[in-house]
């Protein structure tokens, strides 16, 4: 069945699935299976998508009410990584409509203020070098020989930048040195204040020790660390949760979501169709998929 979603994906130009979970949410606040073979499905087009994709975790999201409401709360736990950098692109278009109010939540590692100085001396260097103007570094969409916390930076600054004055986004930064503080910052918000938590599947650098103890106790490993966290028992929120795992062309360098001068990152996201490689079809059984993003979005 994951092989007839992807060529339908690929017919469509999507750019994102989202896909249900395979548990319920249970009167009592914990979680039961639906089907087994929806986890099988959900792992399987995680693995083979043309596109990214976005399992979630429906805790009354799509109930009449909340469809209903005129004003919807989210809120994004960014810990860094290609997935983090796909979901804060999807909460950037959510945000387009007037009744979204955005929060982000950066969560920073212990050694951030090092990593990042030494990022901005190397961006001014090069760009000094090359005769550019050094506060238009950020805004290069090339990747290469870039880190991941070079490209958080950027598109993180460019998102904010773009947004700066907009009363419906509010941006806040927490330092945690390890899983513990992590948990605990994220226990300490308020249930009530959002209906739906962004994260990324993949948060961070690997081994990162922000998530680092998260990961040996994941029940469910298609919803990463964050997602497994919020879903968990311990946890009983009734707060939906979409869980993003960004797209990558196998074989070739990551990209990241950053802007050019003068683009729209919110138009950049949907309007990639035109650099699809097309290599999809001619490489299904060896499942090496090779489109790009487009405009539009499949539900299953």
């Amino acid at each position: 069945m994951h092989d007839d979603v992807s060529v339908l994906a690929e017919d469509k130009h999507v750019s994102l699935i989202v896909i249900p979970f395979h548990k319920q949410q249970t009167v009592d606040g914990g979680m039961e299976p639906i089907n087994p073979s929806i986890k099988l499905f959900n792992e399987s087009l995680l693995a083979t998508s043309p596109c990214s994709v976005a399992i979630l975790v429906d805790r009354g999201l799509s109930a009449a009410a909340a469809r209903m409401a005129t004003e919807h709360r989210v809120a994004l736990f960014f810990f860094g990584g290609p997935d983090d950098r796909e979901a804060l692109a999807y909460a950037w278009r959510m945000v387009e409509n007037p009744g979204v109010a955005l929060t982000i939540l950066r969560f920073l590692p212990p050694d951030y203020r090092a990593a990042a100085r030494s990022f901005s001396e190397a961006s001014y260097r090069s760009a000094a070098s090359g005769g550019m103007d050094p506060r238009g570094a950020a805004m290069s969409a090339s990747t290469e020989g870039k880190s991941e916390l070079q490209m958080d930076e950027e598109y993180l600054g460019e998102f904010r930048a773009r947004n700066h004055g907009n009363p419906t986004i509010t941006y806040a930064d927490r330092p945690v040195t390890n899983s513990e503080e992590t948990v605990a910052a994220i226990r300490g918000m308020d249930n009530s204040a959002h209906e739906l938590y962004i994260v990324g599947r993949r948060p961070g650098e690997a081994g990162s020790p922000m998530t680092a103890a998260l990961e040996d106790w994941m029940e469910s490993p298609e919803l990463g660390p964050i997602g497994d966290m919020l879903v968990s028992s311990d946890f009983s929120m009734a707060v939906s949760v979409l869980v993003v795992q960004q797209y990558v062309v196998v074989g070739a360098p990551m990209a990241a979501a950053v802007p050019g001068p003068g683009s729209d990152p919110v138009r950049q996201y949907v309007g990639n169709a035109n650099q699809r490689s097309g290599a999809y079809r001619a490489s299904t059984a060896s499942s090496a998929r090779d489109s790009r993003w487009s405009n539009d979005t499949v539900g299953f």
